[in-house]
């Protein structure tokens, strides 16, 4: 009997105790199932905040996570208490507006966009409450990165570097169209060669990423032909397979510069690899070797120069130099001596070759 007395006088202070408790609950205020104008409204009423999208539907386990675990945090509500924090259920007839907007294809997805309603960036999936606070503190950072880009483009509407760096930020996060725009704008600097290689490589990485393989090697030439920083257009022409390409800017770069051993030994590796031109080949290959104090690499490039012509003599010398000066890896050249070899005991003078120019 004392024991209930005691439980029925605790009563009313464990029902206080729990009403406080759950006032104290707050959640993140989401405009819920909007139209694009009316979250544009919200937006420009709220003096321009910065607007984030929860795209979910009732069956995403994922979705009611956040919403369990993460929404609900003190810390997750004061970080977006000068947010646009809005909620689309996809299942909902009206979305499809939005859904189609934002190529909505993965749940949860949460976009992040600036004022003016140009997306930032995205992630899906479940976050807890740390990590989800982490993510948005990067989309401030990259809104305000891109805002002061713009900003400062808007006063230097012809800085070459700023139209590079804002053009390759908004590919990054899939504003193509833009950043193409502002690439094309970076190609046609007249003051500066390396701006308009790398704007013409940005276009054609795009030409690429969307499967445009012809497009991108044409502008990857492009770029070579401007003649500055020629190793990115290597790096952009062998990424893209582009082997007829990257003969002619290793071409081009040992014109310009015929004491340059990455472009006369490149120029030589590529020919051997397409089998064209193995005069010039051997000619950039034997420039290479004495400009690099004979790397047994390029002795061995040099040697499969002659032997394509024919040249089976000094084929087979050139490789035992390149041997000589690497015993250690003789098992690599050692198959390919054999054939020199036995190509110059059966055809001495090269005769049956049909030597290529």
């Amino acid at each position: 009997m004392d024991r209930l007395r005691t439980i029925l006088l605790a009563l009313p202070l464990l029902l206080l105790f729990t009403t406080q408790a759950s006032a104290e609950i707050r959640r993140v205020p989401w405009l819920e199932d909007p139209t694009w104008d009316q979250i544009m409204a919200r937006a420009a009423a709220d003096s321009g905040h910065a607007i984030l999208i929860h795209f979910h539907a009732p069956w995403c386990g994922p979705c009611r996570l956040l919403d369990a675990m993460v929404y609900n945090e003190n810390e997750v509500v004061d970080e977006l208490v000068d947010v646009v924090t809005v909620k689309v259920d996809i299942d909902q007839p009206g979305s499809l507006e939005l859904k189609q907007r934002f190529v909505i294809e993965l749940l949860p997805t949460l976009v992040w966009c600036d004022r003016a309603g140009r997306e930032i960036n995205r992630f899906t999936g479940y976050r807890n409450a740390e990590e989800f606070l982490a993510e948005i503190a990067g989309f401030r950072g990259e809104e305000h990165s891109s805002r002061t880009l713009a900003e400062r483009l808007d006063r230097q509407p012809e800085d070459g570097e700023m139209l590079l760096e804002l053009a390759g930020l908004l590919g990054r996060r899939g504003r193509t169209e833009r950043a193409g725009t502002l690439y094309r704008r970076a190609a046609t600097h007249r003051d500066d060669p390396a701006v308009r290689t790398r704007a013409l490589l940005g276009l054609a990485l795009a030409a690429y990423r969307v499967g445009d393989v012809d497009e991108a090697r044409t502008l990857g030439r492009r770029a070579s032909g401007t003649g500055a920083v020629w190793t990115e257009v290597v790096a952009f022409q062998e990424a893209s397979a582009d082997s007829f390409g990257l003969l002619e800017t290793y071409r081009a770069r040992s014109l310009v510069d015929d004491m340059d051993v990455v472009a006369l030994d490149g120029f030589a590796r590529v020919a051997v690899a397409l089998d064209v031109e193995m005069e010039a080949a051997s000619s950039h290959a034997l420039r290479a070797v004495v400009l690099s104090d004979r790397e047994p690499e390029i002795i061995a490039t040099l040697a499969e120069c002659y032997y394509r012509r024919g040249l089976y003599r000094k084929a087979v010398r050139w490789l035992e130099d390149a041997v000589a000066q690497e015993p250690l890896r003789v098992a690599i050249h050692r198959g390919r001596l054999a054939d020199y070899e036995a190509a110059l005991a059966q055809d001495p003078w090269g005769l049956k070759a049909g030597r290529r120019r």
